[in-house]
């Protein structure tokens, strides 16, 4: 009888430590994921980590243990990511919307660390940078070369993916013509050096800009007439 006594009471206290243990889980689950971002109930690290120790130790199993295990392993999945962006690695930084995805999703994950107040903070700068490069009137082709230049080393320094504007911006302070002017209005390759120049410092006209078969610039008509009359120079 007193066997079975002390096996019904381990048992018993069995049943309790794992009630005790889910109960706490549970809490500790509903108190952080309810939170909002930067909350003091997110930053129960400490706790999450001593519930499965504990957990582990005394060999208890079931659905908040997995629950708790699966919101850890997006944690470390989200901070891992992270830190690549902010290590700038290749192919690691995401677009603006992707971004702004992303730092929703970290702030919907069970802990609240410095990383993710970080990344709020590139997404933050990012938006700027695009709001200040609309500003200089790029999209309406009045921007300024020196005002577009001043932002690239800028976004260099942003973990966010800007390549898209910062060739926009290659490309609209690159110099094109004989007048090494931006690249606007109508314009016309020429298909040897295959530089493009402006059909009005040509002298070409829409109509004939459009129809044009084949386009030799000045240039290359020149170098062209050159090395012509040195191949005949050199039979006589």
């Amino acid at each position: 009888v007193e066997f079975w006594v002390r096996c019904l009471g381990g048992l018993l206290f069995r049943i309790y430590e794992v009630d005790v243990w889910s109960t706490a889980a549970k809490k500790t689950l509903d108190r952080s994921m309810g939170a909002a971002a930067g909350s003091p109930q997110k930053r129960c690290f400490e706790d999450v980590l001593y519930l499965l120790k504990y957990s582990e130790l005394k060999g208890l199993d079931g659905a908040n243990r997995q629950k708790i295990e699966d919101e850890v392993t997006k944690f470390n999945d989200w901070v891992e990511k992270a830190n690549r962006m902010r290590r700038r690695e290749r192919g690691r930084l995401l677009m603006v919307d992707d971004l702004k995805v992303f730092c929703k999703t970290g702030e919907q994950l069970m802990f609240d660390v410095p990383v993710v107040g970080e990344m709020r903070a590139e997404l933050k700068k990012a938006k700027n940078w695009i709001s200040r490069l609309h500003a200089t009137g790029i999209e309406k082709g009045t921007a300024l070369s020196s005002d577009l230049l001043e932002l690239l080393p800028e976004a260099e320094a942003i973990c966010c993916n800007l390549s898209t504007y910062c060739s926009t911006i290659h490309a609209t302070t690159k110099s094109y013509c004989l007048c090494r002017q931006a690249y606007f209005g109508l314009m016309i390759g020429c298909d040897h050096c295959d530089d493009w120049f402006h059909a009005p410092c040509m002298g070409i006209g829409k109509l004939e800009a459009e129809t044009v078969d084949k386009y030799t610039c000045f240039r290359c008509q020149i170098e062209r007439s050159f090395n012509s009359a040195c191949t005949t120079a050199a039979t006589l």
